[in-house]
C-alpha cells in the first residue's frame, strides 16, 4: 500500500501470469468460456457483464500507466479493512498496525460502479461452441437478488435443495431417476448488484437439449407449487452450518484465514463487522413458504437466459448435415 514498485519489468511478468492463468483456469476447460459468455447474455449492464480477467485484447491494451492509475484510486487506507486474526497480543497488534499504515495518506474516494440492470423482459438464447467439451450441455439462470438482500438467503437455499449433493432434487430426477445427464449444477453467483442464479445440465448421448430443459422445469414448477419438505430445509441449512463451522471448509469459522475473511469483507462492503450473526439468523429463519414465494417471482420463461453448449464435433457433423439436406 505504501511502496509497491509498478515497473515494466515486474508488470510484463504479471501480464504473462495472468494470460497464462486464463489459459489454464478458463480457455482451455470444457464450458468455461461458455460460461464466461453466459454472462454477457443475461446481464445488459456491461459492468455486470464482463469478466474480471477480461479477455486477452483487454490484457493487451493494458499499459503500466493503468496499474498505476487503478493502484493509486483503490489502494489507499480508506478503502482498506485489516482483520487481524490468531493467537495475538492485540496491544502489540494494534500498535504494529499504527506504526506501518498510520502514515500513509488517504486517497480520493474510489467512483463506485453503476450497477444498475434493467429488469428482463423476455427470454434470452445463445448457442455455443465448446471445442474442448465432449458432451453437449445447457446452461439456464435468471437474475437474482443482491447479496445480503432478503430473498438472497432464501435463493441459496433453494439452490441447495435442487442440486447440492446425491440426494438433490434435480441430481436424483436427472442424473439417478431419468438418467438424462452426467452432471447437475447449480450455483448462485452473488454480488453486491445484481446476482445471478445458474443451472449447468451436462447431458447424455440419446437426449435432446429440449428434454433436458423440459425436465429442469417440470422440478421448477413443482417447487414453485409445492411446499418443500421440512427435511430439505433442514438439510440445506446444516449444509450451511457445516461449511461456516467445520475444519475442512475454506471459509470455516475455525481457521484464521475463514475468519478474518468474513470479518474484512463484511466491514468493507458493509461496514459492520459483526454481520455474521445476522446473517445466519436469516438462513435459519427461511421457511418452506419463502422459497415458493421466490421461486415463484424468479424462474419465469421471460426472465430466463439460456444457452446451449454443442461440442465443435457434433456441430461439425451437424452443419455438414444440414448442408447433405439442402443438396
Amino acid at each position: 500500500m505504501r511502496s509497491l514498485a509498478v515497473t515494466d519489468k515486474n508488470f510484463k511478468n504479471q501480464l504473462e501470469t495472468v494470460k497464462e492463468e486464463k489459459r489454464m483456469r478458463i480457455d482451455n476447460q470444457p464450458y468455461s468460456p461458455a460460461a464466461l459468455k453466459f454472462d454477457e447474455v443475461m446481464f445488459d449492464n456491461w459492468t455486470n457483464a464482463h469478466p474480471v480477467i477480461g479477455s486477452f485484447e483487454d490484457l493487451e491494451a493494458s499499459s503500466v500507466v493503468d496499474v498505476r492509475r487503478f493502484f493509486d484510486t483503490y489502494y489507499v487506507p480508506n478503502n482498506a479493512a485489516l482483520a487481524i486474526v490468531g493467537d495475538i497480543d492485540s496491544t502489540k497488534a494494534e500498535a504494529l498496525v499504527r506504526k506501518y499504515f498510520a502514515t500513509i495518506p488517504k486517497g480520493a474516494k474510489p467512483p463506485k460502479p453503476d450497477v444498475i440492470e434493467p429488469p428482463q423482459t423476455k427470454e434470452k438464447y445463445e448457442k455455443v461452441e465448446d471445442k474442448l467439451a465432449k458432451m453437449p450441455a445447457i446452461l439456464m439462470g435468471w437474475k437474482a437478488p443482491p447479496a445480503r438482500d432478503p430473498d438472497s438467503y432464501v435463493v441459496s437455499i433453494m439452490q441447495r435443495i435442487l442440486t447440492a449433493g446425491e440426494s438433490s432434487r434435480l441430481y436424483q430426477r436427472m442424473v439417478k431417476g431419468d438418467q438424462v445427464a452426467l452432471e447437475v449444477s447449480m450455483g448462485v453467483d452473488e454480488r453486491r448488484g445484481p446476482s445471478a442464479l445458474d443451472a449447468t445440465i451436462v447431458y447424455k448421448p440419446g437426449t435432446t437439449s429440449k428434454q433436458a430443459q423440459d425436465i429442469l422445469w417440470s422440478e421448477l414448477e413443482k417447487i414453485k407449487t409445492t411446499p418443500v419438505t421440512d427435511r430439505e430445509l433442514d438439510t440445506a441449512k446444516n449444509q450451511i452450518l457445516r461449511a461456516l463451522f467445520a475444519s475442512g471448509s475454506y471459509s470455516s469459522l475455525q481457521r484464521c484465514v475463514g475468519r478474518a475473511e468474513i470479518l474484512a469483507e463484511n466491514t468493507l462492503f458493509y461496514g459492520n463487522p459483526n454481520l455474521l450473526d445476522e446473517d445466519l439468523q436469516r438462513y435459519l429463519s427461511v421457511t418452506a413458504a419463502d422459497i415458493q414465494r421466490v421461486a415463484k417471482k424468479l424462474f419465469t420463461k421471460e426472465g430466463t437466459t439460456l444457452m446451449d453448449i454443442v461440442p465443435v464435433e457434433k456441430a461439425e457433423a451437424n452443419k455438414k448435415a444440414q448442408a447433405g439436406n439442402q443438396i
